[in-house]
């Protein structure tokens, strides 16, 4: 299983969406051929997902990986009242994590 994080210091990316994407997908890159699931580890929550319930719009940046790189599953958690929240977007598991924990299998 492969790992990839994105964020920074205070939760969300910078303000130049390309350029983050363009950081994340260079790392997908490198594992690209790798057997192996990947994973996208995020504090912020997807654009277009469910926890926007909340009215705070989730990453851009993450939508587009999801989209074009198709990571297997992606975890987040910003928006604490949405743990417990599971979804797919295309072929990609989503998962709005929490302090009670939970067991997922890949």
């Amino acid at each position: 299983m492969d790992f990839i994080g994105l964020g920074s210091g205070n939760f969300k990316l910078s303000h130049h969406k390309e350029k983050d994407f363009r950081k994340i997908k260079q790392l997908f890159e490198k594992i690209k051929k790798k057997p192996t699931k990947k994973v996208l580890v995020s504090h912020l929550h997807v654009m277009g997902s469910k926890a926007e319930f909340s009215g705070f719009e989730g990453s851009y940046v993450l939508r587009k990986a999801i989209e074009e790189l198709e990571p297997d599953l992606v975890l987040s958690s910003h928006i604490h009242e949405a743990e417990g929240i599971e979804e797919t977007i295309k072929k990609t598991k989503i998962f709005q994590v929490g302090s009670k924990g939970k067991i997922i299998e890949i």
